[in-house]
């Protein structure tokens, strides 16, 4: 829930604290559909993928996930 609100208001640039009640019709329309955008992209995966395809290419892996575990190995989850 958390990752997806904070990501729905970054992408449709708005400010967490901002009351809805102020919000345009369009920034409202921006906002909804990056939620059918992101939950749409996630009922697909069966993730929460938040990190559109573009930025994932620029961005690179995260550190530490870049390294498939061996087959028959059992990955560790980070401490």
């Amino acid at each position: 829930g958390n990752i997806y609100r904070a990501e729905i208001l970054f992408k449709a640039r708005l400010h967490p604290e901002q009351p809805a009640s102020t919000l345009s019709r369009q920034a409202f329309l921006c906002m909804w559909r990056h939620c059918v955008e992101l939950l749409q992209r996630g009922f697909r995966t069966g993730s929460i993928l938040t990190v559109d395809e573009a930025d994932a290419k620029r961005l690179g892996s995260p550190p530490g996930l870049s390294e498939k575990p061996r087959q028959g190995s059992v990955a560790s989850s980070p401490q």
